[in-house]
């Protein structure tokens, strides 16, 4: 997956003027399967292929929507009940 943020500063008529950049982030990893969630592994690389980190995610959205209050849509723990 790649992400591509668009950032801008200064301002017009200034000293460093107006300017904008763009940072891209690839993200490649592995998918796995834990239980009944997904578990997703990998790094995260520059454009230029520079390794600037490394992430995990469990994809718990199915738990959560289970949780859901249907009424107003808010999540609730089961400690509140």
């Amino acid at each position: 997956m790649t992400l591509v943020r668009k950032f801008a500063a200064g301002q017009a008529h200034s000293d460093m003027g107006h300017f904008e950049y763009e940072v891209q982030r690839i993200f490649e990893g592995d998918v796995t399967t834990i239980g009944d969630s997904v578990g997703i592994t990998g790094e995260i690389q520059t454009n230029i292929q520079q390794k600037v980190g490394y992430f995990n995610m469990i994809d718990t959205t199915d738990e959560r929507e289970k949780n859901m209050d249907t009424v107003g849509g808010n999540s609730i723990s089961s400690k509140a009940l």
